[in-house]
């Protein structure tokens, strides 16, 4: 049942994407899953991934959830040099600046990084709870799910070409059942502590997006409404999935 609880979990990516299929055409949808990036992932950063590796850890243990968050955004910097399509400069029109589509579509790569790393560590802990409970795996997956629709809607904005969105959509979306497969294999040997390093590992990661790619973004974007109302919402779905979970 496990497994099947983490399959159903990754079809929450494809539900966002299909919302921004529907809505595709508009350049006002780019801009609104861009700023709804920055409030999901840094509310995400700050709610879940640190306390959730602080919890695993252990309060004593701060030095290693700083040591593997710093081996996070490291590993994401060395990534970021291998990724097509990334202009770290915005084009000028008149008084105004924005990012060109070669850096909306880089960010897009590094979100799916990190998203199916995410995901993942995500299937893995949902797979040990649907096998202790059911219902409470059930519910954990909701929550779970939730912030993963706008996480769907980021990747097929932001991912312009056909196949980078297939392949790309496609790995985050199978990743929450490769968590629960790796879980079922290795039932018994992950421990507390290897869940802990790789949680903060995820959060060097989403840090590096939001600091070093969303918030520069954002800041340009010069739509301050499409921006708060994005930030707004990203940040909703989080606070709404911790009922959840």
């Amino acid at each position: 049942m496990g497994l099947i609880i983490t399959f159903v979990l990754g079809l929450f990516i494809l539900f966002g994407a299909f919302a921004s299929y529907v809505a595709r055409g508009h350049k006002i949808i780019e801009q609104f899953s861009v700023s709804m990036a920055l409030g999901t992932l840094s509310m995400l950063a700050i709610l879940e991934l640190l306390p959730e590796s602080v919890e695993h850890l252990g309060i004593k243990n701060w030095w290693l959830v700083l040591l593997c968050a710093v081996i996070g955004l490291v590993i994401l910097k060395a990534f970021d040099h291998f990724i097509p399509d990334h202009d770290a400069h915005y084009a000028q029109h008149g008084h105004h600046h924005e990012y060109t589509e070669g850096n909306v579509t880089h960010v897009g790569f590094i979100a799916a990084i990190a998203v199916t790393l995410h995901n993942i560590i995500e299937g893995m802990a949902v797979y040990s709870i649907a096998e202790q409970s059911v219902t409470t795996g059930i519910m954990v997956a909701i929550g779970v799910g939730l912030h993963n629709i706008p996480m769907g809607m980021i990747l097929y904005s932001t991912l312009h070409k056909k196949w980078n969105r297939i392949i790309m959509i496609t790995s985050a979306t199978v990743s929450s059942f490769i968590g629960g497969i790796l879980m079922h294999l290795l039932w018994g040997y992950i421990n507390d502590t290897v869940i802990g390093m790789l949680i903060a590992v995820t959060l060097g990661m989403v840090a590096y997006i939001v600091i070093f790619e969303l918030i520069p973004m954002v800041v340009h974007l010069k739509k301050w409404k499409t921006t708060g109302t994005g930030v707004a919402i990203g940040v909703f779905f989080i606070l709404i999935s911790l009922f959840f979970e």
